[in-house]
């Protein structure tokens, strides 16, 4: 079971499935990361932002290093900011997502703003 909220860090794909949900296309899937990357996300949104692409950073591996674009959401230039708590309300789902975090770091997935996933 999911909750509202979900805390990220780099998100490449992030979708949920909830029984009956549609998204418009009839698939089921609701787009978390669509074209405007921070619509289905609680303000304030810290320093998260859109991006094309994400890779860690060849000049510090303990950074992120994001290009222009859509599709991926990160966490801002330093690392560390707000939590992403989505808008609507979510029961039983499936979520599908791909992270990125750079060496050393230590993030999480909330599942309902108490359980986490923790990815080192």
């Amino acid at each position: 079971m999911i909750g509202k909220h979900l805390a990220v860090m780099a998100l490449v794909l992030l979708g949920v499935s909830a029984r009956g949900a549609q998204d418009g296309r009839g698939s089921g899937w609701i787009e978390l990361i669509p074209v405007d990357e921070l619509d289905a996300w609680k303000k304030p949104h810290g320093e998260w932002r859109g991006a094309g692409d994400v890779k860690v950073d060849p000049r510090n591996p303990r950074m992120l290093a994001a290009t222009e674009g859509h599709g991926v959401i990160v966490n801002g230039p330093k690392g560390k900011t707000a939590n992403l708590l989505t808008t609507r309300d979510f029961g039983d789902v499936r979520v599908t997502l791909e992270f990125l975090i750079p060496r050393g770091s230590n993030s999480g997935i909330k599942m309902e703003g108490l359980y986490e996933i923790q990815i080192l």
